[in-house]
This record gives structure tokens, C-alpha cells and sequence, in this order.
């Protein structure tokens, strides 16, 4: 909200009870008074037509010059050179049905080359002497809209009329008579048009949120139809189009951008949300996006120089009035209304003044600046400071706002309290015909503790990570009553594993969104929670498979496996308890991977190992939670803290397996895509050469056209199959990476021993989300990467941005900056970017 507000000069409100739009204002010189300055036409929804003309600072009865009722609504008024063999100006209306030519006379004065030969109708407004006379006027099949004007065509001392139906249809008007009519096939809703009269060109905005150009002699030497439910003839298209993606309030055409040469123009359109500028060949020069709707808009040059660059006036739904001068805001002020249309015109010899109309007939003449000031500023007599009085205000001032935050806490903040229970195990097993999968009901327990509130059309969304998935992952709640006294409602949900993949996860979570029922502000609540491990798959007999395996070291005796993993053994299922040894449990996940968890009789060491790398890292994560679990369980009987460690190498080559498969086959996609592309366009080519052949009059031989064709359309649906089972293929293979990555990061993390503050730095760089769009994640890790070792790892840290990721040929150098950034976390700290600024600001001040 600007500071200033536009001084009103001038003002009258048009009418009781009529409507106006954006069209039904224009200032100009309609009477040809030449030095008379402007005048203001009006023309309201409901027919009424008036001409103002503002002579002082104050309305006076002798400033409407005429007011006359026409037979239908006005739409839209123009002021230009509509008279044949004149050079006078007339004034153009547009009704649904009509567009009218008048002339604007004062009487007593010489009308004879206005009116010619038997004029068609003449009303006088006796008290002021100016008399309005119908020129000619075009009677309209279809329903109008809007319309432009100008020398179209190169036309000069004259201008031609452009009219626009509701349906897409412009009808072209060489002032008195009719001349052609064209369809434009990309209009579904008419829109704003212009007239560019440097390039001969009219710009309009279709449905398909595009503007387009039009050349005018193109459209006049077109073949196409004039009933736009006919496909004969040529169809009209545009000279060039930019999608701009949003709709467009209005369309200028003139001189706005700094960078605009001289003797050329550019096309300025107004958006809902953006600013565009738009060269002559139809690029896109620049955009800028506007915080606000707009309401009205206007382009205008304070001089009479052609070449003078212009200035954009811009109305918004804000009361504001925004003046820019490309690219800045120079000026802002508020205005009393939401104006539908804003002109600039010189009145009573004052150039640059504001012409504003909102919907209601509010018509001022405003100017931008300060009135002079009505009371003078007094001079305050200089008084001696009273120190000590100021300081007990101070202190008073200081226990006030003490007391004020002693307040706001003991308040009690209302809010939506979500608390979830989790069952240790798995639902006893049910299976059914359509599902196999085992299941975990959950029951969310939800309360408001605003007391007599009612929360309205909550909804939850309940998040987990594949394979597992609930069967209503939204929940829409009605009402809900708080208080502390009412009994929180308990809602269960029904979690089921699924057999897609080895699971990355336990955690799930459930996001509440509601509105405050005093504020009505949109507010939301979070519950995290983990789901448990039995949900995953189930205990098999053992198995000892080394291919892969992670050794973790505890400072602790062994726990037994039964109490490890009690909650995976049901107590009656006596079966799966033999299954498990003291020291050994092999689990086997629902996508039929397993793993094999080890204990060591002696010394507190726990081996996980399995066939497959990636299984690794749940039971990894899964075991170090339990293990802490029990540590503070029997943190009572010991005194030292839990340590879990992992002294072996790093194994980086599996890791690396792992990434030049999720690589190759990301290449692999790429090629075959390549090949989609060049069979797709032989196959175009083809049939383009096939119907060329079936046309000709004399036939000729395809020569074995048609086998190619065959041939072709085979590959086609080869490479699409090869398409899509490479993507499954690469589905399986990110989620691999990611639970590899993630394994990665938790071994790092216990060989070198970093924080959780540091982990959260380094996830950053090495992310476990694999995204295999366009850059893949190879290329960004890679450019993170070198930016961690270049920034942070490194004694001399330079300060530069993060270059955009190339493509890589191969994963040679993303493999040695993965040892590289390893080795040199044994030597450097990852700060977190607040703790960084502090260190820095430390070190300056030593």
C-alpha cells in the first residue's frame, strides 16, 4: 500500500444506478476544437452518452457538454478519423448489434463538410450548444464485443475499423462501407485486440492463452471462410505466437522497453499475474511478474516525440495506481476506487492529468503529487531533558512488556493434537482372495483443545514410503468438537506391506489441514511415527550367504537375538521360534530378498550380510534402533554410554556396482529414445511418400514402399517394448541406489564417528532420493561434489556458485570424488550454514 494518494481536481458521478466497463471511456478532442483542449466521452451498459468537458478544479453544470440516450447499450467508444474525405476527428460507438459513427458539433459553427448530404438524424442540447449527428452506421449480424482501429493496410489521414464477435469473427469496415470478414480457428472467447501500425498487424489473445498476430494483408487475401462452421477455403494463420500462459487483461502496442530501437515498437501485454513485452517478430523481449491483479491499464508519453520512450499506468484491485517506466516502479498512489478503465489527458492547459471510471459512473480527473500544506508545521520550543524521568519510563515501558510475554505463554494455544498408537507386531494373519500382504492397524487419536470450537472439513493425509500403502491415503473429517473434556475421536488406519521393493523406511507420517475456527487461517499438524519391522516380511530358516556384509561393534556384551527381535515371534507360533538361534536370524522380505543377521558369543559384534547390497541397509538401521532401545532400557546397570562403530573399509566397490547399473541403464533409456525419435520420424516420411503415391493421377509403382512401412511400424513397437521394460528396469534400480546411497551414509557416518548436524550437511551433497530426470542424479552428486571439495574440504575454500551439472560420459570421476570427499572427512568438520556464519564471525574478531 503506497504512502501517497492521487489528488482528485475533478469529478462527477455518471448516472444512478448504470454500469460501466473498460470500454466505455475515451478523452480526446471529439469536437475539433483544436485548442479547446480534451474532452471525456462516456457511454454507459445502459445507452447513455456524455461528454465532459473540465474547465476547473471543481464541477460546474456547464461542464457536460451533451447527454444523449442511444437505443442499446454501449460497449465501447473510440475518437479517431472515421469520416470519409476528412481529417476531423468522429467518435465510434460500438452496440451489441451496431457499430454508429457521430459527429460532435458546436452549433453556430460551419458543418457542412461533416454533414454532407441529408443528414440521418440530429438531437441539439440547447443549454450548451453542441449537437451530436449520426455519421453512418454498419448493422451487425453477430454480437459484438470490442474493437480496434487505424490506417490499416498503410492507409493515410484516415482510419479503418477491426470489430470483434463473441465468436471469433472480425468484420473489417473502410469507414463507410463494409469490406471483409474472416474467422479466427483458435478463438473459442474473444479477447483484448490492437492494431501495430508499424508492422500492419493486429494482436489478439486466444483460449488457449496465447497471444497471436495477425497480418492485416494476409487476412484480407485470405481464402477462408466466413461461416465458422465451414471448413472450406484456406484456414487464416498467425504470423507468429507466444504462449504466455495466463489471461491477458489488455493489449498495447507502442515504445515501453529501454531497449526498444529507434523506429521499431513492441507489443505490450498486461497479464493476470505478469507483465510481457513482446518484439515485433513475436520474441519474447521480457516479463515481469506483478503482485497484484490489475484493474486498469494505460500506455502514454509525457511529450508530442514519436521517439520518446512511454510510460505503462497500471490500476490495480488494490486501490493503487502504479506508474512504470520499463523495468522500475517509479511512482505509486492510492486511489478511492477500483477503476474499470484510466485515460491521460490535458485539461484547463494542465498536461498529464488522470482520467478514472470505475464501475459505478465515479468520474475524477486526478493528478499525482502533494496539495499545499493548509497548516503550517509549529515550532516546538527547546526544553532541557529530564534524564531521570526518562529513565523510570523506560523501566515502566520494560515491566509492561515483560508482563505482556508472561501473558502470551501462560495463554493456552489452541491447536489439533494428532497422537498415533502403534502396535508392536503385525494383525494375525488374514488372508483373503485379493490381497496376501500382511497389515498393521494403527488407531490416531484426534483432539482440538480449543475449548467450545468446532473445527469444519479436516483432512488427513497419511504419507508412507513403497512398498507399503494404505487403500484411503486421504481422510476427510466434517466437524470435529473440542475442548478438554470431550473424548478424542480414535480413527484406525490400516497399513499394508506391499512386495514392490526392499523397503528404504519405517517412517511414515500424517499431516492434518485445517482453519482456525477464530482466525479462519489455515493451519496444519504432523504426526511422525515409525512402522514396525514385521510389516516388512517374516523369518525364514537361516541362511549363511557372504556375498555382501557390514560388521557393526558395540562397547556392550551381546544381546540375545530372541530379545533382539521378540516382536517378529508371536508367542504361540512355535514354529518360527525354532527358527531362530541364539546368535543367528535370517529375514525375508515380501519381495523375496532376505538377510541374515549374526552375534557373536564373545564380543558385542553383529554381522549383517546378504546376496543382495541393498537389503543391507533397513536391517542395518533397524538393528542400531533396537540396540539403542535396549541401552536405555538398561542404562540403570551400566555406566558407560553405547558405541557403535564400524572399522572396516568402506565398501565402495558394491556401492559403485550399484551406480554403473542405475547409470548404464539410464544411457540405455537415452538410446533407445534416440531410436523411438528416428524410426517415428521414418515412419512420417513414409506414409507422407505413401499418400503422395495414392494421389497422383497416374499411379506408379511404390516400390516396396509398403514392406518398408511394415518394417518400420514393426520397430516401432519393438523399441516401445524395450521402452518400457528398460523403465521398470530403472525403477527397480533407483530405489536400489537409494537404499545403497542411504547405507553409504549411515557406515560413513560410524567410521568416522560424525554428528547428526554433520549428516544432514553431507545428505545435502550425497542425496538418497534418486531422481532420474534430466539432470540424473549421477550429474548432480558429481557437481555437488566438486562443490564440497572446493568450498568446504579444503584448506584455501573458494567462494563461488554451484555450477549447473553436465552430462557424464561415464561415473570415472564420480567414483574418485567419492573417495576423495571420504578421506577428507576424517580431516575437516561439515558445519551446518548457521554454525559456519558464527565460526566465521568468531575468527574476525580475533
Amino acid at each position: 500500500m503506497s504512502l501517497f494518494r492521487v489528488r482528485e481536481w475533478w469529478g462527477i458521478k455518471c448516472g444512478v444506478g448504470e454500469e460501466f466497463d473498460r470500454g466505455s471511456l475515451c478523452v480526446g478532442d471529439v469536437d475539433n476544437e483544436r485548442t479547446g483542449g480534451d474532452k471525456i466521452v462516456v457511454g454507459s451498459l445502459s445507452g447513455m452518452l456524455r461528454i465532459y468537458k473540465p474547465q476547473k478544479n471543481a464541477y460546474f453544470p456547464t461542464d457536460l457538454l451533451l447527454e444523449k440516450q442511444l437505443e442499446a447499450p454501449i460497449l465501447q467508444v473510440e475518437i479517431g478519423k472515421f469520416i470519409p474525405n476528412s481529417k476531423d476527428n468522429a467518435l465510434g460507438v460500438l452496440m451489441p448489434r451496431k457499430f454508429a459513427v457521430y459527429t460532435i458539433i458546436k452549433e453556430g459553427t460551419n458543418n457542412g463538410d461533416f454533414l454532407g448530404n441529408d443528414p440521418k438524424e440530429s438531437t441539439s442540447n440547447q443549454i450548451e450548444g453542441y449537437s451530436v449527428h449520426l455519421y453512418y452506421e454498419h448493422p451487425l449480424q453477430r454480437l459484438a464485443f470490442n474493437f480496434c482501429y487505424g490506417p490499416f493496410g498503410g492507409a493515410f489521414g484516415k482510419d479503418f475499423v477491426c470489430i470483434q464477435s463473441f465468436d471469433g469473427q472480425l468484420s473489417f469496415y473502410e469507414q463507410d462501407h463494409f469490406t471483409f470478414q474472416r474467422f479466427l480457428s483458435t478463438s473459442l472467447i474473444p479477447g483484448p485486440i490492437c492494431y501495430s501500425k508499424s508492422i500492419d498487424c493486429f494482436v489478439t489473445y486466444n483460449s488457449s492463452m496465447e497471444v497471436e498476430a495477425y497480418k492485416y494483408q494476409m487476412l484480407a487475401a485470405s481464402s477462408g471462410s466466413n461461416q465458422k462452421e465451414q471448413v472450406n477455403g484456406k484456414k487464416v494463420k498467425a504470423t507468429w505466437t507466444v504462449n504466455v500462459g495466463e489471461e491477458v487483461y489488455d493489449i498495447f502496442v507502442g515504445r515501453y522497453s529501454q531497449n526498444v530501437s529507434s523506429g521499431q515498437t513492441e507489443v505490450i501485454v498486461v497479464g493476470e499475474h505478469t507483465l510481457f513485452t513482446i518484439k515485433e517478430n513475436g520474441e519474447l523481449s521480457s516479463q515481469m511478474r506483478l503482485d497484484y491483479f490489475p484493474a486498469a491499464a494505460e500506455l502514454y508519453r509525457t511529450g508530442n516525440d514519436s521517439t520518446q520512450k512511454q510510460k505503462l499506468l497500471l490500476a490495480t484491485h488494490n486501490k493503487t495506481l502504479m506508474v512504470y517506466k520499463d523495468p522500475k516502479l517509479i511512482w505509486a498512489a492510492g486511489t478511492s476506487t477500483i477503476p474499470v478503465s484510466v485515460k491521460i489527458g490535458t485539461f484547463a492547459g494542465i498536461k498529464g492529468m488522470i482520467v478514472l471510471l470505475d464501475d459505478e459512473g465515479n468520474l475524477t480527473v486526478n493528478y499525482l503529487g502533494t496539495g499545499a500544506i493548509s497548516n503550517p508545521v509549529p515550532t516546538l520550543e527547546a526544553k532541557d531533558v529530564d534524564y531521570e524521568q526518562l529513565e523510570e519510563e523506560t523501566k515502566r515501558l520494560q515491566q509492561i512488556i515483560r508482563r505482556t510475554k508472561r501473558n502470551q505463554k501462560d495463554e493456552m494455544v489452541e491447536r489439533l493434537i494428532i497422537r498415533a498408537q502403534i502396535p508392536n507386531s503385525v494383525d494375525p494373519e488374514s488372508f483373503s482372495a485379493n490381497t496376501e500382504h500382511k497389515r498393521v492397524t494403527i488407531k490416531l487419536y484426534l483432539s482440538f483443545t480449543g475449548e467450545d470450537s468446532i473445527l469444519e472439513n479436516l483432512m488427513l493425509n497419511i504419507n508412507v514410503e513403497k512398498p507399503f500403502y494404505v487403500t484411503q491415503p486421504t481422510i476427510y473429517i466434517e466437524t470435529l468438537k473440542g475442548g478438554s473434556q470431550i473424548t478424542p475421536v480414535i480413527m484406525p488406519i490400516t497399513v499394508y506391506g506391499g512386495n514392490d521393493c526392499t523397503p528404504r523406511t519405517l517412517e511414515a507420517s500424517i499431516t492434518a489441514i485445517y482453519h482456525d475456527p477464530t482466525s479462519q487461517q489455515p493451519k496444519t499438524a504432523f504426526c511422525n511415527f515409525l512402522l514396525p519391522f514385521g510389516l516388512c516380511g517374516s523369518i525364514i530358516p537361516a541362511k549363511k550367504i557372504t556375498t555382501h556384509k557390514v560388521t557393526l561393534e558395540t562397547n556392550r556384551l551381546p544381546l540375545p537375538m530372541l530379545s533382539l527381535f521378540e516382536d517378529l515371534i508371536s508367542h504361540d507360533d512355535i514354529e518360527t521360534k525354532n527358527l531362530v538361534s541364539d546368535n543367528i536370524l535370517t529375514f525375508q522380505f515380501s519381495n523375496g530378498l532376505d538377510v541374515t543377521v549374526l552375534i557373536s558369543k564373545n564380543a558385542g559384534r553383529y554381522r549383517i550380510q546378504s546376496s543382495s547390497f541393498e537389503t543391507l541397509f533397513i536391517m542395518s538401521k533397524e538393528l542400531i534402533r533396537r540396540l539403542k532401545d535396549c541401552s536405555q532400557v538398561m542404562q540403570k546397570e551400566e555406566t558407560t554410554p553405547l558405541k557403535i562403530e564400524f572399522t572396516e573399509n568402506i565398501p565402495f566397490y558394491s556401492y559403485f556396482d550399484v551406480i554403473d547399473e542405475h547409470f548404464k541403464n539410464r544411457k540405455g533409456l537415452k538410446v533407445y529414445y534416440e531410436q523411438l525419435d528416428n524410426l517415428a520420424h521414418q515412419f512420417r516420411s513414409i506414409q507422407k511418400r505413401l499418400l503422395i503415391r495414392y494421389k497422383d493421377k497416374n499411379p506408379t509403382s511404390i516400390n516396396s514402399l509398403d514392406t518398408l512401412f511394415e518394417n518400420t511400424y514393426s520397430e516401432i513397437l519393438n523399441t516401445s517394448l524395450k521402452i518400457d521394460k528398460t523403465q521398470s528396469s530403472l525403477k527397480i534400480l533407483s530405489h536400489s541406489l537409494s537404499c545403497s546411497t542411504s547405507l553409504i551414509l549411515l557406515l560413513i557416518q560410524l567410521n568416522i564417528g560424525l554428528s547428526d548436524n554433520e549428516m544432514e550437511v553431507l545428505e545435502n551433497y550425497i542425496t538418497p532420493i534418486v531422481n532420474d530426470d534430466i539432470p540424473g542424479w549421477e550429474e548432480t552428486v558429481d557437481s555437488a561434489l566438486a562443490f564440497l571439495l572446493s568450498t568446504t574440504l579444503t584448506k584455501n575454500p573458494k567462494d563461488k556458485p554451484i555450477e549447473e551439472p553436465e552430462e557424464l560420459q561415464n561415473t570415472t570421476k564420480l567414483k574418485k570424488r567419492f573417495a576423495l570427499v571420504f578421506d577428507r572427512l576424517h580431516n575437516f568438520k561439515l558445519l551446518p550454514a548457521a554454525e559456519k556464519e558464527q565460526q566465521q564471525v568468531k575468527e574476525k574478531k580475533k
